[in-house]
């Protein structure tokens, strides 16, 4: 097995994986992929480095929690974004959970956050 860097003139080998959605699909300029090819050359595994758009901590003062303040400072930043694709937040609780989804946004069921170093 070749374990290798993937260029992106080369992404549309991954097109036709099954397991690989759409909206996951790699984008040239903001994905790394390192592939494992067989000896026919055809690839047998994966592995995205990805820079995702966070839109991550929108944080107010405890005077202005409860207006507007907050709704304006994401969709603002949200607009930043606007045509480049997805993006990602974390709720670190239930109460943040249910405020992103009153913005609209969709949990991603049975997905975990893990931290690493390099």
């Amino acid at each position: 097995m070749k374990i290798r860097e993937l260029q992106p003139e080369e992404f549309y080998k991954l097109a036709d994986n099954e397991w690989l959605e759409p909206a996951m699909r790699p984008v040239a300029g903001a994905t790394r992929v390192v592939v494992a090819e067989d000896d026919a050359g055809q690839i047998q595994g994966f592995a995205f480095v990805q820079f995702v758009p966070h839109v991550e901590p929108v944080w107010v003062a405890d005077k202005h929690r409860f207006g507007t303040v907050a709704k304006r400072l994401f969709e603002r930043a949200r607009g930043l974004l606007s045509g480049k694709g997805g993006f990602i937040t974390h709720a670190t609780n239930d109460q943040h959970g249910d405020y992103l989804k009153r913005l609209g946004l969709t949990k991603r069921e049975n997905w975990q956050v893990y931290d690493g170093r390099v």
